[in-house]
Parts: structure tokens; C-alpha cells; sequence
């Protein structure tokens, strides 16, 4: 997930700020630990840099295509699929009973009851929960669910 993605970089942005301070303050003393600091600063920012980008592509997507439905990449603040709570990461399994694999067959799901409908969704953990509501006269025809296109790399 991004916000783990994030941790992770910020607490090794930390490890590298506080040893560069160490050095930065022991320049008081030794005058040329001041341009080590600068050095450290400067090649642990790219080594970090480089470290997370080349584990970035040798993993596997996270928001791809899955065999289980259509995974959330985003939701738009306001809308029917924001008042449900559906996260980003989740798997949109089933609509009103209907498997679905596509766009359009969710949306298809939608339309078959009317007002009212009920959705399966698969957390980032593998559990399932349902969620389900009516659409109401205000709401826009969609859920406001941003899903992931087609992968644009391949894995190697």
C-alpha cells in the first residue's frame, strides 16, 4: 500500500537526517566533518532513492488485474462510495450476487435491482465484507470508484 511505501522511505530518511546531523555537529570540533555531512547527505538521499525505485520495479504491481474482481485505486470525496467507506486496495468481488470481472459488469450489477444494492468486497488481509446501501435521488449514477487500467509494464 502507498502509506506503508511512505513509512518505510520517511524512516529511512530519518535514519539518514539524524546521522548527518551527528556529523554536522561534530563539525564543531573537527571542521571537515562538515563537508563529510554535506556528502552524506547528498549520496544517502540518492542511495536511498535508487534503493527504493529498483525494488519498485521488481516487484508486481499492487493495483492490477486480479482473478477475485476489481481492485479500488481510488474514490472520489463525496460520493456514494465514499459515505460506504470502501478503502483503496479493496476488491470489488461482487455486486448484488454478480461476479465481476469488468467495468461494465459492475455496473450492469448496479442497474439490476434499482435502487438498492449490495457489494462484496476483499480487504488487503483476504477478508471479505459487505457493504450496502440504496442510491438516493442526489447521488451521481456512479459509485465514484476509480479502478486500475491495464498494466502498462510487464514483470520480468
Amino acid at each position: 500500500m502507498p502509506h506503508e511505501v511512505a513509512n518505510k522511505l520517511s524512516m529511512n530518511l530519518l535514519g539518514l537526517a539524524v546521522l548527518v546531523l551527528v556529523l554536522a555537529t561534530g563539525s564543531i570540533f573537527f571542521s571537515w566533518l562538515s563537508i563529510v555531512a554535506v556528502i552524506f547527505a547528498i549520496l544517502g538521499r540518492e542511495f536511498i532513492n535508487y534503493r527504493f525505485r529498483t525494488r519498485d520495479l521488481t516487484k508486481a504491481s499492487y493495483f492490477n488485474h486480479t482473478n477475485l474482481g476489481l481492485r479500488v485505486l481510488g474514490i472520489i470525496p463525496g460520493s456514494p462510495a465514499d459515505r460506504l467507506n470502501i478503502l483503496i486496495g479493496e476488491t470489488v468481488a461482487k455486486v448484488n450476487g454478480s461476479k465481476i470481472h469488468s467495468v461494465d459488469d459492475l455496473y450492469e450489477a448496479l442497474q439490476q435491482t434499482g435502487s438498492f444494492f449490495k457489494i462484496e468486497l476483499i480487504d488487503s488481509n483476504g477478508e471479505i465484507r459487505f457493504v450496502q446501501s440504496a442510491m438516493y435521488e442526489g447521488d451521481h449514477h456512479e459509485l465514484g470508484l476509480i479502478f486500475a487500467g491495464e498494466p502498462y509494464r510487464k514483470s520480468k
